[in-house]
């Protein structure tokens, strides 16, 4: 989970009687290209992005990873058209925010991530990791997200 404003992230480690619900996305259109790549073939080519998540469920910003292996393609030049295209899609995504549910002590469930019998549901910022493979086969372009 992230923390502030100060675009520092940081890990969270839940207190006795604290659970975590994960964010909840309900709107994420998916990367389009567009003219910004006339090209009619490209081989599935996999792009990685950091997005920090606000406590109100918008996306406050987002980051190219190029440190995983299957994000390294993300780092070429070549590929700086697709990684635009993941943050302008991503810039649009809203989530219903992840939480920290307070739990009365004593009355945490066994399902820690159910908030429905919190004393208290405190929205946080968040930071998730997410992988886009693009690929055009004669001219059709695909786009898969996990």
């Amino acid at each position: 989970a992230a923390t502030g404003g100060s675009g520092q992230v940081e890990a969270y480690t839940l207190k006795p009687g604290e659970g975590y619900r994960m964010p909840q996305l309900y709107a994420a259109p998916d990367p389009v290209l567009g003219d910004r790549d006339p090209g009619r073939e490209l081989p599935p080519t996999t792009v990685c992005l950091q997005v920090v998540v606000s406590a109100d469920g918008a996306v406050e910003r987002s980051a190219p990873l190029s440190d995983r292996s299957e994000c390294v393609a993300g780092g070429a030049p070549e590929n700086r058209v697709l990684v635009e295209a993941a943050q302008d899609a991503v810039a649009m995504w809203r989530y219903s925010p992840a939480a920290v549910c307070h739990f009365a002590a004593g009355h945490a469930p066994a399902d820690s991530s159910d908030c429905s019998e919190a004393e208290r549901v405190e929205p946080v910022a968040v930071s998730l990791f997410y992988a886009f493979t693009f690929e055009i086969v004669h001219g059709q372009h695909t786009v898969k997200t996990r």
